[in-house]
């Protein structure tokens, strides 16, 4: 057996190819997963090098030390395994770091017991030596304890090949070599215990072997196709102090790199605190912005909008979504840029307000109630009625009071307004006391018992002014009623301006109303008989 004269020192090569990769892995940008496989690089070039000397060693004592210290890169590396695994498949990171903590229990219970064994011998009932030609290693008869603790190592590797395999389907078929690749990898530590041990050679160390040897595929998987990585996209001194938020995602939609704009706004979508951003699965932060969310799965050059409330504030972003792609046109990840454009939108929503809303009342100014009336309109078929208000004597309080008391009661009305029929229908200002409103659906009946609601409760409810004095605000209102759907704004104008012009000859502080379809006026008096023709005008 010339080879097992050799062997050991084969070992120790690959205990320091093992290194390597463990620090060459460490100089690409962080994440949360290659931590995980540096941690198993790590644990690997320990297993692999007392493993090496054990097999060196002539001392039983010595053997069975090094042995002992084995048991921790074993059983840890098994469980950094599955939480790569994790990692890998998008799980969450913070379910990952505490199944971490609760699994490593047993591992502790283990390493305590072993290391105790000489005293209890509750985990070897025989501990001997084994010849390989040369070299010599630790031969142990174990217990029914530690064969269930053996197990236990073999559910941890196992769980994370089912994690790969039960995943399969959620990658597509360009991505899906690399995922088998790496499941190949993953699998070694699994089978190789099982399978051999029925090989004709010998083979010592095989537990160190198979983790070296799933660590070059793993690596293989990493960088040969950029797994986990995707370039910065500029220095980092720029990349750090950018204004814009600018996240860098792998092709599996996880953050390879994230600059503090881009993690402070992801805090803002997010909904578990606890989040961990590097390595964090990306979707899981537009769960609720579908549009946003779709944009993303297209992976082509797109942008979006969205709105969050922090601490009772709206901001306004812009997202960006840009696809990364290497010289051979292969889907390498995603770049989105995030621009707060909450000042942007403030500006906008100004100009729009300034534009369509009555800048002392709050109400629809003149232009955009047509706008909204003929939105409405359109293609409708049902009754409807248009109200025309007017404050009466409202000349004589701007005369009286003066115009800032008469712009105070411009205001309290439109509050007035705005309690009665804000469920009712559109309204809006249309002139200087003027006001109207458009209501659908309701019969002449309803509608002018509603108009004769309101102007009671303006009637009974004066303006009390700063010096205590009280004015009392009465309001003429002409109604004009149709059946039918296609009447214009002017007919509709016309119409309810003559009924209020009636109102105002009539006493004023009273509902006049106008069905079109009749050419018949009516109060509210007694709106089921009384007639006012154009000879009671």
């Amino acid at each position: 057996m010339q080879w097992s004269m050799s062997y050991p020192y084969y070992l120790i090569i690959m205990a320091f190819a093992t290194l390597l990769i463990g620090i060459l892995t460490m100089k690409y940008p962080r994440s949360s997963g290659r931590r995980y496989f540096t941690v198993i690089m790590f644990l690997a070039f320990w297993l692999m090098l007392l493993t090496a000397a054990e097999l060196l060693s002539s001392s039983f004592e010595v053997m069975l030390w090094l042995r002992n210290f084995q048991q921790p890169a074993i059983f840890f590396g098994a469980l950094f395994l599955f939480a790569l695994a994790r990692d890998y498949v998008g799980k969450e990171i913070v379910q990952t770091v505490r199944l971490v903590k609760l699994f490593s229990i047993p591992i502790f219970v283990y390493l305590v017991l072993v290391f105790t064994d000489q005293i209890h011998h509750l985990m070897r009932t025989d501990v001997g030596i084994q010849q390989y030609g040369s070299i010599t290693e630790i031969s142990t008869q174990p217990t029914f304890l530690n064969v269930i603790f053996m197990a236990y190592y073999q559910l941890l590797a196992l769980m994370a090949v089912l994690l790969l395999l039960t995943n399969m389907k959620n990658f597509s078929n360009h991505q899906r070599g690399r995922h088998l690749l790496f499941l190949v990898g993953t699998s070694i530590p699994v089978l190789a215990p099982l399978i051999l041990p029925f090989l004709p050679i010998p083979f010592p160390g095989r537990l160190a072997v198979s983790f070296t040897i799933a660590g070059f595929i793993i690596f293989f998987v990493f960088f040969r196709y950029e797994f986990l990585s995707v370039f910065p996209i500029a220095k980092d001194r720029i990349f750090e102090q950018m204004s814009e938020g600018i996240v860098v995602i792998d092709r599996f939609d996880r953050i390879t790199d994230i600059n503090p704009a881009g993690e402070r706004i992801l805090k803002l979508l997010e909904t578990d605190n606890n989040t961990m951003m590097m390595g964090a699965f990306v979707p899981i932060f537009f769960n609720n912005y579908d549009d946003l969310l779709v944009k993303f799965y297209q992976k082509e050059e797109k942008q979006g909008e969205f709105q969050v409330k922090d601490q009772g504030q709206v901001f306004s972003f812009q997202v960006r979504f840009l696809p990364i792609e290497t010289s051979a046109g292969r889907e390498d990840g995603l770049l989105l840029i995030f621009t707060d454009i909450t000042d942007k939108k403030k500006y906008e929503n100004e100009l729009v307000r300034k534009a369509t809303i009555d800048y002392l009342t709050g109400l629809y100014n003149r232009m955009h109630f047509l706008d909204v009336f003929y939105e409405q309109t359109a293609n409708y078929k049902g009754i409807s009625a248009f109200l025309l208000l007017d404050i009466d004597s409202f000349k004589k309080i701007n005369d009286t009071f003066g115009h800032q008391v008469g712009d105070k009661v411009l205001i309290h009305f439109s509050e007035k307004m705005r309690e009665a029929f804000v469920n009712e229908g559109i309204f809006g200002r249309i002139g200087g006391e003027e006001f109207t409103i458009f209501i659908k659906g309701k019969s002449l009946r309803d509608t002018m018992a509603l108009a004769e609601r309101f102007r009671q409760e303006v009637e009974r409810t004066p303006m009390t002014l700063e010096s205590g004095e009280n004015i009392t605000v009465n309001v003429s209102i002409g109604v004009a009623f149709s059946s039918r759907g296609d009447i214009s704004f002017e007919i509709f104008h016309k119409y309810a301006d003559d009924a209020l012009y009636l109102a105002k000859k009539s006493g004023k502080n009273q509902v006049i109303a106008h069905e079109i379809d009749e050419d018949i006026y009516w109060d509210e008096s007694n709106i089921a008989a009384t007639q006012l023709t154009e000879e009671g005008r």
